[in-house]
Order: structure tokens, then sequence, then C-alpha cells
């Protein structure tokens, strides 16, 4: 079990990495292009991984406390 947990974190980790390099390219892109349909599509693409790496911690945070328990 420790290894799937382990695997789980190294892909939240990932998703996290991914996440955090998406918001920067979007904050260096310029407003007309943020707001263009190209940008908001980024941006929504951004939120959905978000999510992702959300729901994927507290997977791993479960996890994590029903071994430990």
């Amino acid at each position: 079990m420790n290894k799937t947990l382990e695997k789980l974190n190294a892909e939240f980790e990932k998703i996290a990495e991914i996440v955090e390099k998406r918001e920067e390219t979007f904050e260096s892109r310029s407003e007309k292009w943020q707001e263009s349909d190209a940008g908001i599509k980024y941006q929504e693409k951004t939120a959905e991984l978000e999510d992702i790496e959300c729901n994927l911690q507290e997977v791993v945070e479960a996890l994590t406390d029903w071994i430990n328990n």
C-alpha cells in the first residue's frame, strides 16, 4: 500500500508542477491573449487540472490517514 501512496503522491507533485507552470505561462501572456478564446480555453484547462490536483490531494491524505490508523 505504501508504494501506491508513493506513486499517487508523485503524480500529485507532477500535476501541481504542471498547474504552476500553466499559471505562470498564462500570467506572462498579454492581456489581449488572456482575454482571447485561446486564453480563456487555456485557463479553463488549467482550472480542470487544479480540480484534479485537489481531488488527488484528498485521496493521498485519506490513504495516508488510513495507513497510519
